[in-house]
């Protein structure tokens, strides 16, 4: 049986193995790294509202 071959599977893991790389490995290093690289976002994704229950909207009225 073949297994199936994603292309993009693959670029994460190449990716993913390239940031180790540059870290030697070290997990703690790579968390710092990503932590800095984090503090410096400011674009937070929120999720959109939610709908309210026909139970909530009858208690308003």
């Amino acid at each position: 049986m073949d297994t199936f071959e994603d292309p993009i599977v693959n670029e994460v893991r190449e990716i993913r193995r390239q940031h180790a790389e540059r870290y030697d490995y070290d997990l703690d290093k790579i968390v710092a790294a990503l932590q800095a690289r984090e503090q410096g976002v400011r674009d937070i994704v929120q999720p959109p509202p939610t709908k309210p229950s026909t139970t909530t909207l009858r208690q308003n009225l």
